[in-house]
């Protein structure tokens, strides 16, 4: 009964412990489903510049390339082992599809506007200098240094949840003030008036700018500074916050690693409720380890039988490293780890990736 008490407890805690943000260079052991949604479903679909009343919220950036530079970045800083792209924008639908895809949390971002310029502008000291050197010297190798800072303004909320969760957690991206060159505030067959202006008097100080090119500019910049921001929620241990902790830590190889042979010893630790000490860890009553291939075909699948489990749960009491012998095939391996607790049926989902050679 004081063991049962103290595991319950335990489960009760886990959500209310500290955040647990990724050691460096490690990726979240998670296969997410990443869905969009656009407060202004119109706005320049092709990066035309208007949405009926002639300001384009995305600064003339057409929004099939700033999903594709979102799911880029996610990419590239490394924010999940796997995700998958939803094409449904209804919410309703994400439960279903991540259940679908064997992804372990849905994770959707709303977009409303996007690098507005804020209304702040300034002339970079600094590289005014080096602009004027520039101008004296070359001439046209001026037009492209950054000598002007514009403040900018955007409206992102990303939210993230496990598949079974209905509350999710909301955040908010934003962006920075960013440097233009008089390349980038305006192009000569637009405005050549100002470029021969330019050979009167130094770039920062010409009066004529194309609003259309310094939008689409604060708008590369801010798309910049959305994608960094949102591997730093999704790298910093904010999803233990919706019910997908870091249950399943892969300890060695690390998740993303490359390996020899077919054969992998996977070292991992499960870090599901042991906050309460010994008497409160949490057993597992299921555990299923399934390996898919890069398309996500199915390659094999072991499912832990009651003699093996009570051999990890006796790891999971000690806190323990967990070994298990996996064997992969060539190229990329989706490794997915799925318990399920014994207290309140708990699933706890993980996905890692190794790449055989």
């Amino acid at each position: 009964m004081r063991r049962a008490f103290w595991s319950l407890s335990a489960m009760l805690l886990a959500g209310c412990a500290g955040r647990q943000p990724l050691f460096e260079g490690e990726v979240a052991p998670y296969k997410a489903l990443v869905a969009f949604a656009w407060e202004h479903p119109d706005a320049a679909p092709e990066g035309d510049g208007s949405n009926g009343d002639g300001d384009d919220p995305l600064g003339g950036l057409p929004r099939e390339e700033v999903e594709q530079e979102i799911l880029d970045g996610i990419e590239e800083y490394r924010a999940f082992s796997a995700f998958v792209r939803s094409a449904d924008g209804d919410d309703r639908h994400f439960s279903e599809l991540a259940a679908k895809e064997e992804a372990d949390l849905i994770l959707r971002v709303k977009i409303r506007t996007l690098g507005e310029f804020g209304g702040e502008k300034a002339r970079s000291t600094g590289l005014g200098i080096l602009e004027a050197v520039l101008w004296i010297s070359t001439g046209i190798l001026s037009w492209w240094v950054p000598d002007t800072s514009y403040s900018t303004q955007s409206d992102v909320e990303v939210e993230f949840r496990g598949i079974e969760s209905t509350q999710p957690l909301k955040d908010r991206l934003s962006s920075s003030s960013h440097t233009l060159s008089f390349w980038d505030r305006s192009k000569p067959w637009r405005q050549p008036w100002a470029y021969l202006t330019s050979f009167v008097i130094p770039p920062i100080w010409v009066p004529f700018e194309d609003e259309r090119d310094v939008d689409r500019a604060l708008a590369s910049g801010a798309l910049e500074d959305i994608k960094r921001d949102l591997a730093g929620v999704l790298r910093g241990g904010y999803l233990g916050d919706v019910g997908a902790p870091f249950a399943f830590r892969l300890e060695s190889p690390r998740n993303g690693a490359t390996v020899q042979g077919r054969k992998v010893k996977l070292q991992f630790k499960y870090r599901g409720g042991t906050s309460a000490g010994k008497e409160g860890f949490i057993p597992l009553g299921s555990l299923v380890i399934t390996i898919r291939d890069r398309e996500g075909k199915l390659i094999r699948t072991r499912a832990f039988e009651r003699e093996e489990l009570d051999r990890i749960n006796r790891s999971i009491e000690t806190d323990d490293v967990i070994e298990e012998e996996v064997e992969i095939d060539p190229g990329l391996n989706q490794i997915r780890i799925v318990g399920r607790t014994e207290i309140l049926n708990r699933w706890v989902r993980n996905t890692v990736v190794l790449t055989s050679e």
